[in-house]
């Protein structure tokens, strides 16, 4: 995405081009995700980051899918960050299951080409003029 001015810097010289989205077919499953985020809770003191890693498959939801794992639980608190893979976004953390359930897991908002690459390419598009 181009960037938005800021002083006499593009926003992007400033704080670096962010993560690019990695758009997944419903139906596919992602290997290697990284979920990431700040949890605050009992055992979490919202400023160290969590990170587990795992491996996604389809939720076989409707809309824009869902992914799920279930060798990488995320903490509470974590709704929001993102699923990383090879440094792009696959998909957004939803929710999890407890961390004490021994066969826990984690729901993804996957990142479909539909509709999130047209959101994207709008995007692009608008911050380009």
């Amino acid at each position: 995405m181009a960037g938005v001015m800021r002083g006499d810097k593009l926003l992007e010289e400033v704080t670096g081009p962010g993560l690019r989205p990695l758009l997944t077919p419903r139906r596919s499953a992602v290997k290697g995700l990284e979920l990431l985020g700040y949890p605050v809770g009992r055992s979490y003191p919202g400023t160290d980051m969590y990170r587990c890693l795992g491996d996604a498959v389809d939720g076989g939801a409707a809309g824009p899918g869902v992914l799920v794992t279930h060798n990488c639980q995320a903490a509470n608190g974590t709704s929001g960050g993102p699923a990383v893979r090879a440094g792009v976004v696959a998909g957004v953390v939803s929710s999890s299951s407890p961390l004490r359930e021994p066969a826990g897991f984690t729901v993804l908002t996957r990142l479909t080409p539909r509709p999130f690459g047209r959101l994207l390419a709008r995007a692009d598009h608008v911050m380009r003029h």
